[in-house]
């Protein structure tokens, strides 16, 4: 499948060379969520939902494909404040976004860790890291569906997705405070995983 270039962004799968680089954009946003969504105070930075390590080893999995989105080293047009942020980005990873199939014979989908760069969001490469996986399921795997876990109370991010056609099913599963003994204190206790999802 080809890898399209669209407003400065070049989507590839991720290599383990890749790891350390998308562990830290996952965490930084993670830790960039409104404090009223997810946290009960502003001090949260060293909060990790990641590491290195897991990352990599997701990647070693069979049945799952990471895709990143890198910022090209040539930048043409734009203002000049545009090419000095993208030639500060260039060459980084700047999303991410994970795709998982559960049997070999995919009918749905699971979409997984999407994370923009903070600094770099609401230019629509999460849209456009989402477009692409979803045609990935569809034409590699040939997947009719594709669903993904989200945080009941990030309101801002369940409109985002149901912008693009995503809708809850009615599934939900608590959230995995017993995974973070240590987050006691720094997440509100009232998080569950809402379930959405969306045919093909």
């Amino acid at each position: 499948m080809a890898s399209p270039t669209q407003d400065h962004l070049t989507i590839r799968r991720a290599t383990p060379k890749d790891a350390p680089v998308i562990a830290d954009l996952i965490n930084a946003a993670f830790r960039n969520d409104d404090t009223t969504d997810v946290y009960l105070c502003d001090k949260h930075d060293n909060v990790d939902l990641v590491s290195g390590r897991s990352v990599l080893k997701s990647l070693e999995t069979d049945n799952l494909v990471v895709f990143v989105g890198v910022v090209p080293p040539s930048t043409s047009g734009g203002s000049k404040e545009d090419i000095v942020a993208h030639f500060s980005l260039r060459r980084k990873v700047v999303p991410s976004v994970t795709l998982v199939s559960d049997t070999p014979s995919v009918t749905t989908a699971w979409l997984a860790l999407l994370a923009v760069l903070p600094t770099t969001q609401k230019r629509g490469w999460g849209s456009q890291l989402v477009s692409y996986a979803e045609r990935f399921a569809r034409e590699e795997w040939a997947a009719a569906r594709m669903e993904f876990d989200v945080v009941n109370t990030r309101s801002q991010l369940r409109a985002w997705y149901e912008k693009k056609g995503y809708r809850p099913t009615g599934n939900a599963k608590p959230f995995a405070y017993e995974l973070h003994p240590g987050w006691q204190g720094v997440l509100r206790d009232d998080l569950e995983f809402l379930d959405y999802g969306k045919d093909l």
